[in-house]
């Protein structure tokens, strides 16, 4: 039985941990001992307890558990036991260090301890030597062992593994003598035909570079099937031809389609551009964005320049029609348009946000200087009100925002 590739990961996870506990207590036991008999009796009573149980309680334990596992990985992985060198060394440093664990442990303590209480205790090397020596043995044969394992001596790198492979290449078995070589007069003897095989794909690779021994039997016993080849070939070029031909149509039709189309669309975009621009009055938001002329017909609207708010042109001579909800005129000027934010009216806006969430189409958001401040304000658009439809939805929305704003500046 093996260890397959999980129990495998699980098996080393358990060895490093169980190896970096014993080596970390067999450390800290040094480290605690040699506190211990450095110090003063009274200190070295205090200390011996908690000496003794980190080497009960933890060391041992861990040892014999890491010993356990040592023996597992020989019996139920490759590794074995004396197959390789480094395993081997491993294998003669564990019995020395159990004897290290079990002289050097708490042998050495209990004499140490007589001293302390008969009041003869000395400290230093003198009382602690021994368990101190025994115990830094311990830490050194636990750290050639990590070493051996980590590098593992005696072990063949991958690299060499597999120059040594590539060095010595398997031997390739003996191949079958073709049979029709065999019979053919021609070729008997041919020493470079022992051991061919008896693929003809192998055959024919092989005859690429043969000079022809009987040209006319071969030619006379291969034109039918040359001939046969040719035609098919032949057939196969033209359909080829016509496929590739058929395509290239398909590709000029689509083409021309989609010059069409374009074209379609871009006679639609001026229908529709000059369909806007040819709008009656009746479809602007200005009051006096297309009057009618006198002299036009009914059927035949001429539309004159468009007036702005900004630049007001008289017209005494022909009254402006209104658009249903436009303001009044109060300086004898034409209707301004159903909603306007006169510029001049910036600084009275406290920036309530009204106008541009409700309308964002009409108005903005801006930062502009006033009185070499700067602030943040709302304005009409640019061109915000050309070829707008004034729809019941968009003329409720237009009155809400009248009546809601904060700085009551939208007209």
């Amino acid at each position: 039985m093996r260890f397959k590739r999980r129990g495998m990961r699980w098996m080393r996870i358990l060895h490093i941990v169980s190896t970096g506990i014993w080596f970390g207590a067999t450390t800290g036991v040094l480290v605690v001992g040699a506190v211990a008999f450095f110090g003063t009796a009274e200190e070295f009573t205090v200390i011996v307890p908690t000496l003794s149980a980190l080497y009960v309680q933890v060391l041992v334990p861990m040892a014999v558990f890491t010993v356990l596992q040592a023996c597992a990985y020989g019996l139920w992985t490759q590794w074995g036991f004396f197959k390789h060198r480094w395993v081997l060394w491993k294998w003669v440093a564990i019995p020395v260090l159990l004897v290290l664990i079990g002289v050097g442990g708490l042998a050495q303590l209990p004499a140490a301890t007589d001293k302390a209480r008969d009041g003869t205790f000395v400290g230093g090397f003198a009382d602690g030597g021994g368990f101190l020596g025994l115990v830094g043995l311990q830490v050194a044969v636990m750290l050639v062992m990590i070493w051996l394992s980590v590098f593992k001596p005696g072990k063949a790198a991958p690299a060499e593994r597999a120059g040594r492979a590539r060095r010595e290449p398997p031997a390739r078995p003996a191949r079958a003598a073709d049979p029709a070589r065999a019979a053919d007069p021609a070729r008997a003897g041919d020493p470079a035909d022992a051991g061919r095989s008896a693929d003809p794909a192998d055959a024919a690779r092989a005859d690429l570079g043969r000079p022809a021994v009987s040209s006319d039997v071969s030619a006379s016993a291969s034109s039918p099937e040359v001939a046969d080849l040719t035609a098919q070939l032949a057939a196969a070029s033209a359909a080829h031809a016509a496929q590739v031909e058929d395509l290239r149509a398909q590709l000029a039709a689509a083409l021309a389609a989609r010059e069409t189309a374009l074209d379609q669309v871009a006679a639609g975009m001026a229908e529709l551009a000059t369909s806007t621009r040819l709008t009656g009055p009746s479809v602007g938001v200005f009051a006096a964005t297309a009057p009618w002329s006198g002299t036009a017909s009914p059927t035949t609207p001429t539309r004159t320049p468009r007036l702005t708010a900004t630049t007001p042109t008289p017209s005494p001579t022909t009254a402006a029609p209104t658009v249903p909800g436009a303001p009044p005129s109060t300086d004898g000027q034409a209707p301004r348009p159903v909603v306007w934010l006169d510029p001049a009216d910036s600084a009275l806006c406290n920036d309530c946000g009204t106008c541009y969430q409700e309308l964002p189409a009409l108005f903005e958001r801006t930062t502009v200087l006033i009185d070499g401040v700067a602030e943040v304000v709302a304005r009409l658009k640019d061109g915000a009100l050309d070829g707008l439809e004034i729809t019941p939805e968009l003329a409720k929305r237009i009155a809400r925002v009248k009546d809601t704003c904060d700085g009551e500046i939208i007209r």
